[in-house]
């Protein structure tokens, strides 16, 4: 298995090495150079507007209601085509539409200069504690702001904390403004006053934090290929997220998913490097408010996982001892440098040439080495190739606090600047200290911290006013919301549309159906108030698509929902929501992306739950009983196994993971606005063999492919 997937994607260096030049030209330089290590003889790729390869492309396998369900990537028939409601797409956008933001260099010699004099200030202890960020909380139970220690940041040095996952507190905005500014104001008496990082996982919005707004996740946002909508997304987040105090978010996913078995998929913004490198690019112009203005709040985005996640391959991962399988997750990437370099490595350079600061280090290896120990990736190529000045940062535990001096000596000698710990900051830094100059030379400990600091003059954290409870109200604003409700329009891909089912009619009596249709938690998904998100409406801000259809139709009367899908008979018109429940990386690695009863195979370990609950049969079957017409609304993190489907609804919908803005579906679906969306990931059919990537020459054929999605 692991070496026919090595070989699949190796493939694509002979014929479908992507040459960006003509869509991105500041991502083009390694991509060259790329192709000529990779191919013996040179070959022609047509590579269009749109960012997608020409050539080798499939048209779509047929579905299994006897018409051709997939589109071609010029724009082929299918079964929602335009004798059936709408034409097809090839996401085709015009010549430079997905290059990157204007290049951002923040770095000047005046920071330079401030750089050199703190750290000639500093003691060594200073030094070494600046390498380090904990977890707040410390795996606190307490349900009000911990600050268990608060105390480290003054005692060590510490140059970062974090909120992580499941980090402990009543969660509102308030709340963490107090928390926050207690630990600015512990690195405030320090002998040279160094600004501490706070950072916080908001990978769609500040969905963390209960009462913020919860955009579309990275999926979606690769669906709607809207650099400009990608950029304020970014830029409200960075409001949201800076108006309680934090100063760093672990986003924007910069890797190019190629397996839809992985938990993360839903983070990438698809399988191509050029779409992928251009939103990441205008991610982080949001964050930065372009090249670190300072008209607007600006916090530290962080390019992950650097480098390679997105292409590890199935049964490398970690979850066998617990689920029965090994997955994906935290694996082994196994294919050649050239196609790491072709596929994987164009994101971080538009991360680069938009002024990115930080770079958080996959957990995954590389040909079983580990990326923290790959000094090759991180120092020879991110930070000398690519020109990288910022710093290098652990994911969390990657490197723990109870590591050998041996361990920690490796990883810092590799190039990790600053290590992210669950706790037990005294007892790494001791080990760590030890070990310069010994095993880690006192040069590269200069140099991790000359990095740090650098990142936190350019973001300007020194002299920054700490916020107050009155920038509170930009939280879940009116303005984000409204943005959100945009993104979710113009994410959502038409896949099939018969018998110009859609748009519905206001006036109709239409039965809503499936707990994804009338779940907030289910459709914010993952990385939503905790780690793996959860079912349930509590502390999340939105409308679910039930509640937003309601409000669209003439009378909301005419709107019902059923859990189930029983009671429709006399309705008009069904809506399915077909969903998957909630889960982010680990717990959301799959077998088998299906909605059947097989896939519940999975043991239940806490703190995952399945992924797919048995209960589409029912729904699906319920529905169909009632004899009236049906519409499949899918909410899912990934393309999930629906060919059997396609013939039970005239129409499709992939909503991905819409969030707070339920009423963006509910939009489209009375047609208030359009499709537009195209898909950022091939479609597989239930037959495929994944996995299953336009990058793929000679691969599986898809039942529909990249780029592919209906308008009206």
């Amino acid at each position: 298995m692991f070496r026919r997937q090595q070989q699949l994607m190796s493939r694509l260096i002979v014929t479908r090495i992507l040459s960006l030049r003509s869509v991105a030209p500041a991502f083009a330089t390694f991509v060259t150079l790329s192709t000529a290590s990779a191919c013996s003889s040179q070959q022609s790729v047509r590579f269009g507007p749109d960012g997608s390869t020409g050539g080798g492309g499939s048209s779509g396998g047929s579905s299994s209601g006897g018409s051709s369900s997939g589109g071609s990537s010029s724009g082929g028939s299918s079964s929602g085509g335009s004798s059936s409601g709408g034409s097809s797409s090839d996401g085709g956008l015009p010549e430079g539409s997905l290059s990157g933001p204007p290049a951002c260099n923040p770095d000047t010699s005046a920071i330079e200069s401030e750089v050199s004099a703190m750290l000639a200030k500093m003691t060594q202890a200073e030094k070494i504690g600046q390498m380090v960020m904990e977890d707040y909380v410390v795996n606190a139970t307490s349900t009000t702001p911990a600050s268990q220690n608060l105390s480290d940041v003054a005692s060590l040095f510490l140059g970062g904390m974090l909120a992580s996952g499941n980090d402990g507190n009543s969660n509102s905005p308030s709340d963490w403004l107090t928390l926050t500014t207690q630990y600015r104001s512990a690195a405030a008496t320090t002998r040279l006053a160094i600004p501490i990082i706070f950072g916080i996982d908001a990978v769609h919005g500040n969905g963390k934090v209960g009462g913020a707004t919860v955009f579309p996740h990275s999926i979606g946002l690769g669906a709607a290929r809207d650099t400009a909508l990608v950029q304020q997304l970014a830029a409200a987040t960075a409001a949201e997220v800076s108006a309680m105090g934090f100063t760093m978010t672990f986003a924007p996913d910069s890797d190019v998913g190629q397996d839809l078995r992985w938990g993360r998929t839903y983070e990438s913004f698809g399988e191509d490097p050029t779409l992928v490198s251009s939103l990441v690019g205008y991610a982080f112009a949001g964050l930065q408010n372009g090249c670190w203005g300072t008209s607007a709040p600006t916090v530290l985005g962080a390019a992950k996982h650097a480098i390679g996640a997105g292409g590890t391959a199935w049964g490398t991962g970690t979850e066998s001892s617990q689920m029965g399988f090994a997955g994906i997750d935290r694996g082994d990437v196994q294919v050649d440098e050239a196609t790491i370099r072709a596929v994987h490595l164009p994101p971080f350079q538009a991360a680069v040439n938009a002024g990115a600061m930080t770079m958080l280090i996959s957990y995954s290896s590389i040909g079983g080495t580990p990326m923290i120990n790959d000094s090759h990736w991180l120092t020879d190529i991110l930070k000398t190739e690519l020109g990288f000045n910022g710093f290098m940062l652990t994911d969390w535990d990657a490197l723990p606090s109870t590591s050998s001096a041996s361990a920690i000596a490796t990883s810092i000698n590799a190039g990790v600047d600053m290590v992210m710990l669950s706790g037990g900051a005294s007892t790494f830094i001791n080990t760590l200290s030890g070990a310069v100059p010994g095993s880690i030379p006192q040069s590269r400990i200069d140099d991790a911290v000359t990095r740090i600091l650098r990142a936190k003059y350019v973001a300007g954290l020194f002299g920054q006013t700490t916020p107050t409870s009155s920038g509170l109200s930009v939280v879940g604003s009116s303005d984000h919301l409204e943005l959100a409700s945009q993104a979710v329009q113009e994410s959502l891909v038409l896949l099939q549309n018969n018998n110009n089912r859609l748009p519905l009619a206001k006036s109709a009596h239409i039965v809503v159906a499936g707990e994804g249709g009338n779940d907030l938690g289910t459709q914010s998904g993952g990385w939503t108030l905790s780690w793996q998100g959860g079912k349930g409406a509590s502390g999340i801000l939105g409308t679910t698509i039930f509640q937003a259809m309601q409000n669209i139709a003439s009378s909301s009367s005419l709107v019902t929902y059923s859990a189930d899908g029983s009671g429709a008979n006399g309705a008009d018109v069904g809506v399915v929501v077909l969903y998957e429940n909630p889960y982010a990386e680990y717990c959301g690695d799959v077998p088998d992306p299906s909605f059947t009863a097989a896939t519940l195979t999975r043991p239940q370990y806490s703190p995952c739950g399945q992924v797919y609950d048995g209960e589409a049969a029912t729904i699906v079957s319920n529905m169909r009983s009632a004899g009236i017409p049906l519409v499949l609304v899918l909410v899912s993190g990934r393309p999930i196994f629906i060919q059997s489907y396609l013939s039970t609804f005239d129409a499709v919908v992939a909503a991905w993971l819409p969030g707070s803005a339920g009423d963006g579906v509910a939009s489209a679906l009375y047609g208030n606005s359009k499709f537009s969306g195209v898909l950022p990931k091939s479609w597989p059919t239930d037959s495929s063999t994944l996995p299953v990537s336009s990058l793929l020459d000679g691969g599986p054929t898809p039942l529909f492919t990249y780029g592919f999605g209906l308008t009206q």
